[in-house]
């Protein structure tokens, strides 16, 4: 875990000092998107697992289960509500009334809400892996 620490101790002071050195350039906004790691496969494969049981338990989770696969910020003539010439941002694109209804904000990014939710989900799987480790530990002991 002290491992994991310190590799997102650098990776969030590599960002902070990018942030800076645009800010320095003269940019006056600066969006720093959150995606997860994706080159570590542990990680990745425990979101994808978060991601699952949040798809599978929507309406639990209090998203609006016809509508799990559509994206708040979009527009498009079909299931997904999507659209990649015209995305989020662009002049006439709508947002929904309730964004912690949907999954997906755009599209590409989640909602609050289900960013929200799969952390709780990861948290749970690390808790549970925790409990599980120890449980080992005290068996192999005895």
């Amino acid at each position: 875990m002290d491992e994991v620490q310190q590799m997102v101790d650098e990776v969030v002071q590599a960002i902070t000092s990018a942030v800076k050195d645009v800010i320095n350039l003269g940019a006056t906004a600066v969006v720093v998107p959150g995606n997860f790691a994706i080159g570590c496969m542990p990680i990745y494969l425990s979101a994808f697992n978060a991601l699952k049981g949040l798809l599978q338990n929507a309406a639990s989770n209090g998203f609006a289960k016809s509508e799990v696969q559509k994206t708040c910020c979009g527009i498009g003539n079909n299931d997904y509500n999507f659209n990649i010439t015209r995305m989020c941002g662009n002049n006439g694109v709508p947002v929904c009334h309730d964004p912690s209804k949907l999954v997906s904000w755009d599209g590409v990014h989640m909602t609050q809400h289900a960013y929200r939710v799969m952390a709780k989900g990861l948290f749970k799987q690390i808790d549970r892996s925790r409990h599980l480790q120890s449980s080992l530990i005290s068996f192999s002991a005895s």
